[in-house]
């Protein structure tokens, strides 16, 4: 049999034990959540991960514009993602196309779009336009006519190089300009001073290539260019050497180098034809470029990649090429074009060349120097391309 101690002492005992025993628990439940906080501090402090880059699908961009109808064409703006076509403009707005980029995952195509002011001749009035994933954002407000020539993205910043006019009728009176983040910057132009093609940023550097076109009538009329380029509002002249005129079409930096690609021209004085000749200023030295036969071969744009300088050009109307370092590469054309096959932008990736184009009309690219046609092939140039892998 147990007995149970009710005695004053026995209960004093219990009752001192009790509360060492919970004096215990609340000492251990303190130490542990402040272990828990301590823990929860340190992992708040900690860098988060780095967020995965935001780009688009992998695939291949291309801008240009797509001609309807019989003559009189109706052209139209279009995108081009992996061979499906995208209409920017609709139908009864004439628009083109220039050039294409992407910024994390916004494709932006730039181009100018006739939906301006009509001038005295009853025709809609280009305006400059960037398409952000297919929405139009106006650069100019149509009062004056306006033009794209291209667009590119450095660091988060996108930029659109492109032409103005300083009047809204007569002869029109363009200033070169390029607009950055949707806010313009006019340059000072020369009388007859235009922008031609490709543009560059380097850092907050703004590279555009031009031409001052100096017009000659007697004995006969010539136009007789001056390439030179604007470094942000900075303009130099490019040394013509033993030429009679010559072009800037495209300019490229890589480091403290300035690469403008170009053609120079010759005149015969006895025969008075002329002999074009593809060129390429490095730092303002002029290099002619290796050609094979022929009296009429053209560079028409350029891209650097590391080390490698890529020219585009053409021979005549219907041989596209491009030269790497000064060699001549042709692309290929399987078939005699019946009019012309033009070569117009390039973009490398990976070691892989890409060059958009078109023979006849129709729209093609050339990956490696392969042709590749497009499953849409109705009448349409492509202006410009870009690559994600």
């Amino acid at each position: 049999m147990t007995f149970y101690d009710h005695s004053d002492e026995f209960v004093s005992k219990h009752r001192l034990i009790m509360k060492k025993y919970i004096d215990f628990l609340k000492t251990s439940v303190l130490y542990c959540s402040l272990l828990l906080l301590s823990a929860g501090c340190k992992k708040d402090k900690s860098e988060p991960p780095a967020p995965a880059p935001l780009t688009p699908e992998q695939g291949i961009y291309i801008a240009g514009e797509k001609y309807w109808g019989a003559n009189p064409w109706e052209v139209h703006a279009v995108s081009i993602a992996n061979e499906e076509t995208n209409e920017l403009t609709p139908s009864g707005i004439e628009a083109y196309a220039k050039a294409i980029t992407h910024l994390d995952k916004d494709i932006y195509v730039a181009g100018h779009e006739a939906v301006g002011e009509e001038n005295e001749f009853a025709r809609k009035r280009n305006v400059a336009t960037v398409w952000k994933n297919g929405v139009a954002q106006r650069l100019t407000d149509g009062k004056r006519a306006a033009k794209v020539h291209d667009i590119v993205v450095s660091g988060k910043s996108v930029y659109v190089s492109g032409e103005e006019s300083e009047t809204a009728t007569g002869v029109l009176n363009f200033k070169v300009c390029y607009w950055k983040d949707g806010v313009q910057h006019k340059l000072t132009t020369p009388p007859n001073g235009q922008a031609d093609g490709v543009m560059t940023v380097q850092g907050q550097d703004v590279y555009i290539a031009g031409n001052i076109m100096n017009v000659q009538y007697t004995p006969v009329y010539k136009q007789l260019w001056q390439p030179i380029y604007w470094k942000n509002n900075t303009i130099t002249e490019l040394d013509k050497k033993d030429f009679d005129y010559a072009a800037a079409f495209g300019i490229a930096t890589s480091g403290a180098n300035i690469y403008v690609a170009g053609t120079g021209y010759r005149i015969n004085a006895v025969t008075n034809t002329t002999t074009s000749v593809p060129v390429l200023w490095t730092n303002g030295v002029l290099r002619e470029l290796t050609t094979a036969n022929g009296t009429n071969i053209q560079a028409t744009g350029i891209a650097v990649s590391a080390n490698d300088v890529y020219v585009i050009g053409k021979k005549g109307a219907i041989e596209p090429c491009y030269w790497k370092n000064g060699t001549l590469i042709a692309l290929e054309v399987p078939q005699t074009p019946a009019y012309h096959a033009q070569a117009q932008r390039m973009y490398i990736v990976d070691n892989d060349v890409y060059v958009c184009g078109y023979i006849d009309f129709k729209p093609v690219y050339w990956k490696n120097n392969k042709l590749v046609r497009l499953k849409d092939d109705w009448p349409t140039k492509l202006n410009d391309i870009l690559v994600i892998h």
